[in-house]
């Protein structure tokens, strides 16, 4: 692991307490780096994933920061791992609280764009 790492994760966040079908409240991209999870380690080590270690909760925290994590419960993937996934993550704002509107229409611009 080099200092300059970065890794780039989706979260999805959702309201259980919400009626079924509303639950979903909005998803984000956060790019995360290594130095910002090491400092999520030191201020939230409880905020640690089994595999990912601290990155997952350094990118639920720069969310905050940033302003596109609404609260309730996350899922998270690392989406920049995948091989030739660079030009699909180009095409999702970075960093901005997305509805499921908005990534809808994002996904069907790309399915047109590759028919």
């Amino acid at each position: 692991m080099t200092t300059m790492e970065t890794r780039t994760y989706w979260l999805s966040f959702c309201d259980n307490d919400r009626p079924e079908g509303q639950r979903f409240i909005g998803a984000c991209i956060v790019q995360v780096t290594l130095s910002e999870a090491l400092t999520a380690l030191a201020s939230r080590p409880d905020m640690r994933d089994r595999v990912e270690g601290p990155w997952i909760g350094a990118a639920v925290l720069k969310a905050w920061a940033l302003g596109c994590n609404p609260g309730g419960e996350v899922a998270s993937a690392r989406v920049d791992d995948f091989p030739g996934n660079a030009r699909r993550l180009a095409c999702y704002p970075h960093g901005t609280l997305m509805t499921k509107d908005e990534i809808e229409a994002i996904d069907q611009q790309m399915e047109q764009q590759h028919e």
